[in-house]
């Protein structure tokens, strides 16, 4: 059975109501009644009919824990998943048939960590006592930062906003980053890197229209978003590297709306590293007020699903379905 969630929340608590699909008719039911300072959001695991509860009822930086519905409103019947850690902050949780995506940040890095549910070896290794199970991550903006300053030490010109134009062109890929690295020496031999030319190398301005459809699509401008769908062009070869690019500013964005709990968004977007491009600063704003954390996840799931979709059928036609992604970001942002 499937779900529509509604999500009610406010700075310190929040509330779930659940509508089922083959009955939208009926009154929503209430997972767990608003609590003081008790934020909670659920996922519906279809594959084993459970709800999965990010919640910071004694855990100010979130865990993971499951329950049937029926016992939705008693907390002493969910079972923790993830415990709470000190150090590591529990961002959201998207199942899948065979596993759980997990996002987390720890010391101001952001990691995805992915599940398999049925996994014996994992079992094996998590249950015993003489033997670990070690977490390996994905690259980051920071990672990958490190690998250009180590790579093009001594270069003139290696500026933080060059930086992200290589970082932006690899899209935290480290094969495409070492043929991009590999282009850099060879073409500045003189090791001193020039901005236009970076550009023109890195093929960044192809990107651009893109970039510009992206961001009128985040900020729900339905005029401009229909306007330059019908003018960009979807290079088929590089449907990847768009829907990376959505899903890096969605992250950025649940990034600063985290830290904006505490303070106002201009500070909180000012710690992101690598920082926000100064021309990207009024959109960047803009989108962080309209998107929260269920939205952003809402779309990071469809665009996964869309990746296997690209994945495992070469011949789909990719242009129409990343337009009709973004037509529905557009959408669910002015929600």
């Amino acid at each position: 059975m499937d779900f529509v969630e509604i999500n009610i929340s406010s700075t310190t608590s929040s509330e779930v109501r659940l509508i089922r699909s083959e009955d939208p008719e009926l009154e929503p039911e209430i997972f767990l009644p608003r609590e003081n300072d008790h934020l909670y959001s659920v996922d519906h695991d279809p594959a084993s009919d459970r709800f999965l509860i990010e919640s910071n009822w004694e855990a100010i930086n979130f865990r993971l824990l499951e329950t049937k519905l029926e016992d939705s409103r008693n907390k002493n019947k969910w079972k923790e998943l993830i415990p709470h850690r000190e150090e590591v902050l529990l961002q959201s949780v998207v199942p899948f048939p065979q596993h759980l995506v997990i996002m987390e940040r720890e010391n101001g890095l952001r990691h995805l960590k992915i599940l398999d549910k049925k996994s014996k070896l994992r079992g094996f290794f998590e249950k015993s006592k003489i033997y670990i199970s070690i977490a390996c991550y994905p690259d980051n903006e920071i990672t990958i930062k490190k690998i250009i300053q180590n790579a093009l030490k001594g270069y003139k010109g290696l500026t933080l906003e060059n930086i992200n134009l290589i970082i932006e062109s690899c899209n935290l890929d480290r094969d495409k980053l070492r043929n991009e690295l590999s282009k850099i020496t060879s073409f500045f031999s003189n090791k001193s890197i020039d901005k236009e030319r970076l550009d023109l190398l890195l093929n960044i301005r192809t990107n651009e229209n893109f970039d510009s459809l992206k961001n009128y699509a985040l900020n729900g401008n339905k005029k401009k978003t229909n306007s330059l769908i019908r003018d960009t062009y979807i290079d088929a070869e590089k449907n990847i590297l768009y829907l990376n690019m959505i899903n890096r500013r969605l992250t950025r964005i649940s990034e600063v709306n985290e830290n904006a709990i505490t303070t106002d968004i201009e500070t909180a977007m000012s710690k992101l590293r690598p920082p926000v491009f100064w021309k990207e600063k009024a959109h960047f704003v803009s989108q962080t007020k309209r998107w929260n954390k269920e939205k952003i996840k809402n779309v990071l799931k469809q665009t996964y699903n869309l990746e296997l979709k690209l994945k495992s059928n070469s011949l789909i036609n990719s242009q129409i379905l990343i337009k009709k992604l973004l037509i529905d970001i557009c959408v669910l942002a002015n929600s």
